[in-house]
């Protein structure tokens, strides 16, 4: 894994495939968030990465600061981490993009269905 320095997960495929009717034609409708890899190359620079960066939008600095809702669950539980880890990508979705940003990056998805699914996960 040392030669991968950025990983940037997206919804480029849902633009593609269930929002046809929703042109994405530039990458401003389409959600990005790069994280860089803390075990990349050392002889990268980070400016090199920002600098790649810098030609589309992305919430790359968000994303890495976001700590969303915390799940109640069995402090014994090793699972918790990874858990807490797989759920980040939908938390920030509902819990930091606008109705607007949502609407824009989802076009073929109620929102408030999301909305419901995320309020039945208890917070502590």
């Amino acid at each position: 894994m040392k030669k991968v320095d950025l990983v940037i997960l997206s919804n480029l495929k849902y633009r593609h495939e269930e929002a046809r009717a929703y042109p994405a034609w530039s990458l401003d409708d389409v959600l990005l968030l790069p994280i860089v890899n803390p075990h990349g190359r050392p002889n990268r620079t980070s400016d090199a990465i920002e600098e790649g960066l810098s030609v589309f939008p992305h919430y790359q600095k968000e994303f890495a600061r976001f700590h969303g809702r915390e799940v109640v669950w069995d402090k014994q539980s090793e699972s918790l981490v990874s858990f807490e880890k797989q759920i980040k990508v939908s938390c920030f979705v509902m819990e930091y993009l606008t109705p607007a940003e949502f609407a824009r990056f989802f076009p073929t998805i109620d929102r408030s269905k999301f909305e419901k699914a995320l309020a039945l996960m208890p917070k502590r």
